[in-house]
């Protein structure tokens, strides 16, 4: 999620044309049972009834055929049986921590402990179209109404829309530089132009949305209100996120963040890919 400032994902756009995404590379064989419903053959072993619900990770649901200002406009499901309930515009919240969901049946329930800023809520969905459509059948979070469909679009039909941008490939060993770089005490911004000349999409002249070696997602747009760059790198398959903002200040928990990838990212910068 997790998120700093502004959620990098599709749920929110930084244009606020529409709600955006997180770019989800990881495919997941899907198995079904033909029908129109989804019934896992073992809902016992939840890992197992997950990795094969999903197509890819994150997977988002949009609200259909409804305001998606007035209603609860996404549902996104990651693989490590994370989730997240979006809010539309005009709530105060905007989007909640990561929740977790479970599968039974043809029931999916996403659910949000208690917390010191919030009490346990949820939503309880049947899902239909081999995995494919949310009908809700009852919540306890704002902004939601029971028989509401949501529906799966995949990253790669989202962002069709977007401008694609040909250049170098931008690694985590990139950016764990431009995140160390700087000297102590001199904590220079990370400005939109660091992203200059690499492979990205674009919304706009303002957000860029980047693939990182097919595990995580980099969004980077600049604030309309002072010109400032933001700069988000969520991880696929969980959600987790960590906010870029100025070279020499966060290094060390960036790699605290990466955990055992930095490894291979290592790997892959010496063996020249």
């Amino acid at each position: 999620m997790p998120v700093l400032m502004m959620p990098m994902t599709r749920e929110t756009d930084p244009m606020k044309k529409s709600t955006c995404v997180i770019l989800s590379l990881i495919l997941i064989c899907a198995a079904f049972s033909g029908c129109d419903t989804f019934r896992p053959e073992n809902i016992e072993n939840q890992d197992s009834v997950k990795t094969g619900f999903l197509h890819e990770t994150p997977q988002i649901y949009y609200l259909a055929d409804e305001d998606e200002f007035r209603l609860m406009p996404t549902v996104t499901l990651f693989e490590n049986g994370n989730a997240r309930l979006s809010q539309p515009w005009i709530s105060s919240i905007g989007l909640f921590g990561m929740g977790s969901y479970e599968i039974n049946g043809d029931e999916l329930t996403v659910s949000y402990g208690e917390s010191e800023y919030q009490n346990a809520m949820g939503a309880v969905f049947t899902v239909s179209d081999d995995g494919d459509t949310l009908t809700l059948e009852s919540a306890t979070i704002g902004f939601t109404e029971p028989g509401s469909v949501y529906k799966y679009r995949s990253d790669a039909d989202y962002i069709k829309s977007y401008k694609k941008v040909d250049g170098k490939k931008l690694t985590l060993d990139r950016l764990r530089k431009l995140a160390n770089s700087g000297q102590p005490l001199v904590y220079s911004p990370i400005v939109f132009s660091d992203f200059d000349g690499y492979a990205c999409v674009e919304n706009g002249s303002d957000y860029r949305r980047f693939d990182i070696d097919g595990e995580y997602t980099l969004a980077v747009w600049l604030n309309a209100s002072n010109g400032g760059t933001h700069c988000v790198i969520e991880r696929n398959s969980s959600g987790d996120s960590f906010y870029l903002s100025r070279r020499g200040t966060q290094g060390d928990n960036f790699d605290e963040f990466l955990g055992s990838d930095i490894s291979a990212s290592t790997s892959s910068t010496s063996n020249g890919k």
